[in-house]
């Protein structure tokens, strides 16, 4: 709830009530800052008419899409949790592209960006967090991606317009309108149902809670695909024998939620079942095996958060499959991750948290998240008991 109560629509302006019907016409909400800053009005008109002509304005190499991918990323490093959900809510529609405002939000150096966007949000966060310490290089660099100096006065413009708009949406707290957080934004709103996912695993076996990987089957007919784990299994990609104690399960969904049922490893070395890989995961890599940040699905339905508190420690060790390609850096990490999963139709999400002891084995998350789009489940395996969860849990989503 913002600090300042928002004025009543009628009781404003005929000006400043015409804008704000129109924009309601055009959105089909009001965005909620058209009606904190109202309260002002002198402010609120000579707010929107720098806004407008900083952001409607036809001259300048400028994308609308670019204009917003700068406001999202430098309002992220702000942390205006307003500007964040409701610009990256206009940045997906300019792009079309149903990631980009969680990846610059989060971290823009690794986001699907083009060089010339990367090279503007560098300046932008340079005028952001240290604009004393521009100089030429930093116009130099700007050049060659077809920038030229009244561009960048844009990009630094813009920059500094949305740090005042940044700074008066977090003091008076001014919430994001409901319609935006139903596009895939904002806090969610209820509790995604989890049930146990139990597993009888043989003695000497190895468990696919501790590490699988998952493998599909494609139907002869429209019906869902068929969903595996294998632990220890090799599959029908690598010409490698299995791993001793080697299991497979079958993912069986249930009323409740779904079920494991052993199945023979070699169903998973049959041409007809191929393991999911990194490409092809209905969840991207960082969304998967990630100790900070967050990402979404490639469907798009479902917003993955993870945050870590405790101690890093650097170390190499044996990269590829066992260790046969070499050392890698890595991470070992030690303290508390806690992990978030919406479901962004719904706005119902599970939170958990595990503990991460000191030890090699913690270089990756221990919870491995299996998403089954077909299914409509999600599968989480080898969660922590650190919080009361069991070993393994099931999440069947709502539909829709």
């Amino acid at each position: 709830m913002s600090r300042y109560p928002f004025p009543d629509l009628n009781t404003l302006p005929e000006d400043i009530r015409a804008r704000i019907l129109e924009v309601q016409e055009k959105a089909g909400f009001i965005p909620n800052v058209f009606l904190a800053f109202a309260r002002r009005p002198a402010e609120w008109r000579a707010f929107f008419a720098y806004h407008d002509a900083l952001m409607l304005k036809e001259e300048g190499s400028l994308t609308k899409g670019e204009r917003e991918m700068i406001v999202t990323t430098t309002s992220a490093a702000n942390q205006c949790l307003y500007c964040v959900v409701a610009h990256g809510a206009i940045l997906r529609i300019y792009e079309k592209k149903p990631l980009i405002a969680d990846q610059v939000a989060v971290n823009y150096r690794k986001a699907d960006i083009s060089p010339r966007e990367r090279a503007m949000l560098d300046f932008a966060m340079k005028v952001c967090q240290n604009a004393h310490e521009i100089d030429d290089t930093d116009f130099e660099a700007l050049h060659p991606h077809g920038f030229d100096d009244e561009d960048i006065w844009d990009i630094a413009a813009i920059t500094a317009f949305f740090g005042l708009s940044n700074r008066m949406a977090s003091f008076a707290c001014v919430p994001a309108a409901p319609a935006v957080q139903a596009a895939g934004f904002g806090p969610p709103e209820g509790t995604l149902p989890s049930h146990p996912l139990s597993v009888a695993v043989p003695a000497g076996a190895l468990s696919p809670l501790r590490s699988s990987a998952l493998f599909r089957e494609e139907p002869n007919t429209g019906a869902a695909p068929t969903y595996y784990l294998g632990a220890g299994v090799a599959g029908s990609r690598l010409q490698i024998p299995d791993s001793p104690g080697a299991t497979a399960w079958q993912v069986v969904p249930t009323a409740a939620c779904a079920r494991l049922e052993p199945v023979p490893p070699a169903l998973l070395r049959t041409p007809a079942v191929q393991a999911v890989v990194v490409q092809q995961n209905p969840l991207p890599m960082e969304c998967a095996a990630a100790f900070e940040g967050s990402c979404t699905s490639r469907d798009g339905k479902l917003r993955i958060t993870t945050a870590f508190e405790g101690r890093r420690r650097a170390a190499r060790v044996g990269g590829g499959f066992f260790g046969t390609e070499g050392t890698i850096d890595t991470t070992f990490y030690t303290g508390v991750r806690t992990l978030s999963i919406e479901h962004l139709p719904s706005r119902l999400a599970l939170r958990m948290q595990e503990r991460l002891n000191n030890s090699n084995g913690y270089s990756a998350p221990q919870t491995a998240i299996r998403y089954l789009p077909e299914l409509q489940r999600v599968l989480l395996l080898g969660v922590s008991e650190a919080q009361g969860m069991p070993m393994a849990h099931c999440v069947a989503l709502p539909l829709g």
